[in-house]
């Protein structure tokens, strides 16, 4: 679910501003008008574009008449650091945001953006130390704690990350383990044994959430812990899920029970012509069935291809 949940890579950029995001367009209007040499009246314009108008030409033209007033607004360097990135200019925005984060104090949201821009293009190490440089200048900071519990989970330190998440619960309730968002980051590269840990604290705070049990029962699924996985799987569907979600755990049924396949194929039809697409990796699954049965390992590959929209949906394996 990473991509619906997260984006590839990570979340989404926040806009930084000093206004009312609930200012109309005569509101910031007037601003620029009486202010004109105002830095921060133009920031704040160009964030009320972008995120209210959808005007990224708009934004990003008073985001650079700020910085033509002061080289050195943070939010405005932190925003057009972020439209660069959201345009693919990775290297436009990676200037940006390192003259962003110089500024002294650390700046919170320009270090959560830049984390998370290293974070995306696997710069651990660097946005490990962004990160914790802020912290120092602004240790109640939920959001970097939250972030540094994303990245303690992307180190394969599962323990610790969640005792970061607690931390960010504590200094606000949108943060912690329990606000779904980290947890249900299912990261390669944190082992198996840590993730579903921290997986079972995250349905100890939200156990209504259908996504975390779809997740935990794919990770009990790939250590053959099939009766609790099934367990789970029918905590996700009862829970429900998005039509995405439900093509995942489909997909689940197919692969690891005794399911009517007839059945499960007829349900993934209708979901596939209502416009779901299976957004979450299933190879891992595939390739454990696939060792001791390559024909459902044949199958379960063609299953995953219509699902993605690789293949068309007539190419739906017979039941």
């Amino acid at each position: 679910m990473i991509d619906e949940q997260f984006g590839p890579g990570g979340g989404r950029l926040v806009s930084m501003s000093t206004a009312r995001f609930g200012a109309t367009d005569a509101f910031h209007e007037t601003q620029v008008r009486e202010k004109p040499g105002d830095a921060n009246v133009h920031s704040n314009f160009g964030a009320y574009l972008k995120e209210k108008k959808a005007d990224v030409v708009g934004a990003e033209r008073e985001y650079r008449k700020a910085l033509q007033i002061e080289p050195n607004h943070v939010n405005a360097l932190g925003n057009l650091a972020n439209l660069l990135s959201e345009r693919g200019d990775s290297d436009g925005a990676r200037d940006l945001y390192q003259l962003a984060i110089a500024i002294e104090p650390p700046d919170e949201n320009a270090s959560w953006n830049f984390a998370r821009f290293l974070t995306a293009r696997d710069e651990l190490v660097r946005a490990r130390a962004v990160v914790d440089r802020t912290l120092k200048a602004v240790p109640g900071s939920a959001r970097l704690r939250q972030l540094s519990g994303d990245m303690l989970l992307l180190e394969g330190r599962g323990k610790e990350a969640l005792e970061e998440y607690d931390r960010a619960g504590q200094l606000s309730a949108n943060c912690g383990v329990e606000s779904g968002g980290a947890i249900a980051l299912q990261l390669s590269g944190a082992p198996i044994g840590d993730t579903i840990a921290a997986y079972w604290t995250a349905i100890g705070f939200d156990p209504d959430d259908p996504v975390l049990h779809l997740n935990l029962a794919q990770l009990l699924f790939l250590k053959s812990e099939d009766r609790e996985a099934r367990v789970q799987l029918a905590l996700a569907v009862s829970g429900g899920l998005e039509n995405s979600a439900k093509l995942e755990a489909e997909f689940y049924q197919a692969a690891h029970t005794a399911a009517d396949l007839a059945a499960v194929f007829s349900r993934v039809k209708g979901l596939l012509e209502a416009g779901a697409r299976l957004h979450w990796d299933v190879a891992p699954n595939i390739d454990m069935v696939e060792r001791t049965d390559p024909k459902r390992g044949d199958l379960l590959r063609r299953l995953k291809d219509v699902m993605t929209g690789e293949l068309p949906v007539d190419r739906l394996p017979a039941g």
